[in-house]
C-alpha cells in the first residue's frame, strides 16, 4: 500500500514527534476474512449460549418461586429461554453485521485496486 518513501517520512515523523520508530505492517486482505469469519463462530454461539443460559436461569428461579416441581421449571426455563435467544439474537445481530461491514470494506478496497 505505502511507497518506500512513504514509510521513510513516516517513520521520520513518528521520530521527531515521539521518539519512537513507525511500523506499518502490510495489507493482507486474509485477516479481515479470518476475523469475519470469527464473527459469525461467535455469533451462533451467542444464540446458544443465552437461550441455555437465561433458560436455567429462569428454571431454578421458577421452582424457587412457584414450588418445587418439574412443571415450574420447564414453564420458568421455556418463558426465559425465550428471553435469552431475544437477547442473544440481537447481540448476535451485530456481530454478524460488524462482520458484513468488514467484508464490504475488503471488497470496496478490491475495485479500488482495479
Amino acid at each position: 500500500m505505502f511507497t518506500d518513501e512513504e514509510k521513510k517520512q513516516v517513520d521520520r515523523q513518528a521520530q521527531l514527534t515521539y521518539g519512537v520508530t513507525a511500523i506499518i505492517p502490510e495489507y493482507d486482505p486474509k485477516v479481515i476474512v479470518e476475523f469475519s469469519s470469527r464473527l459469525y463462530t461467535r455469533a451462533k454461539s451467542y444464540v446458544a449460549f443465552y437461550t441455555l443460559v437465561l433458560g436455567f436461569i429462569g428454571g431454578v428461579a421458577s421452582m424457587f418461586f412457584w414450588g418445587n416441581d418439574l412443571f415450574s421449571f420447564f414453564v420458568g426455563a421455556l418463558f426465559c429461554g425465550a428471553v435469552g435467544y431475544a437477547i442473544g439474537s440481537e447481540k448476535a445481530f451485530r456481530l454478524k453485521l460488524e462482520a458484513q461491514m468488514a467484508l464490504c470494506q475488503l471488497q470496496i478496497a478490491e475495485n479500488t485496486k482495479r
